[in-house]
């Protein structure tokens, strides 16, 4: 009476079994596709982030050289305005650096 009882039990066991395999492959399954999902939706994040610090460092390069063209000008004028000054200027700068290379 044992063995017949433990008969039946045995398709039971092998049903609940198959049915533990299943549910593990697709949680394997679905795990798979949340861990894509999320290293798609980090990739995306870390893309807009990377775009928005390019766009960031273009405006600012932007700005400089727009200080550069300005500074650039005003010295132009200023050379323009005062040649001689400007010429004893650029021989003082010269010398001082000429002492501070040959030191």
């Amino acid at each position: 009476m044992a063995q017949s009882n433990t008969s039946a039990m045995a398709p039971k066991k092998q049903e609940e079994s198959r049915t533990s395999i299943h549910d593990i492959k697709n949680d394997v399954v679905q795990l798979k596709e949340d861990v894509v999902a999320y290293g798609s939706d980090s990739a995306h994040q870390a893309m807009d982030a990377v775009r928005a610090g390019a766009n960031q460092a273009i405006d600012k390069g932007k700005q400089a050289a727009e200080m550069a063209k300005d500074a650039q000008a005003k010295m132009r004028d200023y050379i323009s305005e005062h040649p001689t000054a400007s010429v004893l200027i650029a021989v003082g700068v010269g010398a001082i650096l000429a002492r501070m290379l040959l030191k």
